[in-house]
């Protein structure tokens, strides 16, 4: 009697978490804008400033969401339990260490030069946790520099 209580409880659990989950990612999924992009790319004035003004704010364990609202909306977005690519030796390094705590890479950039990464590339990246809603990490590249 008490396993098919605590059976019920498990189960109600799980979809009640999947529909949390559901709803708290609904805007998250893979996307490449950069594949219509001329190249070299260089963001516009607005979203240098956007970023750079309000990169301060951004703080590991805030949501998707809130980071959306500071930056606008991502240039790409990454599965990471999939295939992708690294930007910089800094990245692969993190990424070795952390992926099976990860989900998702953000990245907005603000300049691009190749389709290929190059370290003269200006990016931002955010990394979401396993519940691919929460900031686990924030990696940034040559943003402040001229």
């Amino acid at each position: 009697m008490i396993n098919r209580k605590l059976l019920a409880i498990l189960t109600l659990m799980s979809i009640i978490g999947c529909i949390n989950k559901n709803v708290a990612t609904k805007n998250i999924g893979v996307i490449d804008r950069t594949k219509t992009w001329t190249l070299p790319y260089i963001a516009s004035e607005v979203k240098v400033t956007r970023i750079v003004e309000n990169i301060e704010k951004l703080e590991p364990k805030m949501q998707y969401s809130e980071v959306v609202a500071l930056f606008g909306e991502p240039d790409t977005i990454n599965d990471l339990q999939g295939n992708f690519f690294g930007l910089s030796p800094q990245e692969d390094g993190f990424l070795v260490q952390y992926r099976p705590f990860l989900s998702y890479r953000a990245i907005w950039y603000l300049k691009k030069n190749y389709k290929m990464p190059c370290l003269r590339d200006k990016w931002l990246i955010v990394y979401l946790a396993s519940d691919e809603d929460t900031v686990f990490y924030i990696l940034q590249h040559n943003v402040k520099d001229n």
